[in-house]
């Protein structure tokens, strides 16, 4: 398994639309997974790929190959047999290349198109089984489902269907998109958080099964009901992702083509990539948390996560299920979301950490946290902030 903590993004603009000199902003936001623009074939040149592969290599940085001969929907026009061809002709064109962290084999499949998934994703790790390839699934248990018979089903149907896709299509990297962490003003904030952490915990239980990574997609672009995300949002989204258990956040998105409708302000716009203030509210913040966290993320697993708050139900944090490590633990506000999280290192796993998150998007909370050794430790913090404790 993959453990490094990783910063990516979703890319959708044509390969060959930006120059390749683009990967050194990428690495100036502190990114160190690409998605790499899409290769279209017959349109898109195979040494476009290859200088933003070799431009990747030399600032270390990994990509994910986005291309259409890899996607799983290419099989509702075509037979399986042309379809491997396609995906076979992929992986010799940029397969090799040292730079590759995988392929991108589709996104969101519906009901009718999962077996079509599983076979992409099997096909890609049979063809490149040292590669760790992507593939990114609905937010089951956000109530937005494009089919509505999928919509609010018990706990054990999603996890039925993803425990088949992953063993099925061996899947080397669990991922999912939700953006109701974001919601705008006109709909229920509250009940959004509330969805986004219940769907990512899930996951995370899923993925830790399975012996493989959480990645999660979050928001960077105001689109449908979902607000421009401020810097508070970029933080909370980042926090609340790793002290979950993901071992990466991808961003949705980095690029907006200048025609594009009813989309938002991304961190580059246009085909000449200016740069936005969205830009630098990721880059600040996941500098911050490579500086603060990225070396302990790197090394730990998540053992438990809860919550506390008045308006957030059965997700209250319960006294006494980490009782050997935390006595107590207060906030001033108490209608305000708080979280707090236990892991431990891989390889010492007497060797605990605790985090505690202001899970408030909004507004600054205080803290008290009381160790069972006797410690104490009171503090403030902004919305969406995290602060570590070891507990060695």
């Amino acid at each position: 398994m993959d453990n490094e903590f990783k910063f990516g993004f979703w890319n959708y603009l044509p390969l060959g639309i930006i120059d390749k000199d683009i990967v050194y902003k990428w690495k100036d936001m502190n990114c160190n997974l690409f998605m790499s623009f899409r290769f279209m074939e017959g349109q898109s040149k195979k040494e476009d790929m290859i200088a933003l592969l070799d431009e990747a290599q030399k600032v270390g940085a990994k990509v994910i190959i986005n291309d259409e001969r890899t996607e799983y929907l290419r099989l509702k026009k075509m037979s399986k047999e042309e379809f491997v061809k396609g995906v076979k002709q992929a992986v010799k064109d940029f397969g090799s290349h040292p730079a590759v962290f995988g392929f991108y084999g589709g996104d969101e499949p519906d009901s009718a198109q999962e077996d079509n998934f599983i076979f992409t994703m099997k096909l890609l790790k049979e063809l490149m089984p040292n590669h760790y390839h992507y593939g990114n699934l609905n937010p089951y248990w956000s109530s937005f489902l494009s089919e509505p018979q999928e919509n609010n089903r018990e706990d054990s149907y999603y996890y039925q269907k993803m425990n088949r896709m992953i063993e099925e299509g061996h899947m080397d990297i669990l991922a999912f998109d939700q953006y109701t962490q974001c919601f705008d003003e006109d709909e229920n904030q509250k009940e959004g958080v509330k969805n986004f952490i219940v769907s990512a915990n899930h996951y995370y239980q899923i993925a830790r099964n399975h012996n493989i990574p959480l990645y999660i997609s979050v928001l960077s672009i105001d689109h449908f009901n979902y607000r421009e995300p401020s810097e508070a949002d970029i933080r909370w989204q980042i926090n609340v992702c790793a002290a979950i258990g993901a071992k990466a956040v991808i961003w949705f998105y980095f690029h907006q083509n200048a025609q594009d409708v009813f989309y938002g302000v991304p961190p580059f716009l246009g085909e000449k990539a200016y740069i936005t203030p969205m830009y630098g509210r990721i880059q600040r913040q996941q500098y911050l948390f490579n500086e603060r966290f990225k070396k302990v993320f790197d090394q730990i697993d998540i053992d438990d996560f809860f919550v506390q708050g008045e308006d957030y139900g059965k997700l209250n944090y319960h006294y006494g299920i980490h009782e050997d490590i935390v006595k107590r633990f207060d906030i001033r506000h108490k209608d305000r979301l708080a979280l707090i999280s236990f892991g431990h290192y891989r390889d010492d796993p007497e060797h605990k950490v605790v985090f505690v998150i202001n899970g408030d998007q909004f507004k600054v909370n205080a803290f008290s946290v009381y160790f069972t050794d006797g410690e104490e430790k009171h503090f403030r913090l902004l919305p969406g902030e995290m602060i570590m404790f070891d507990r060695k």
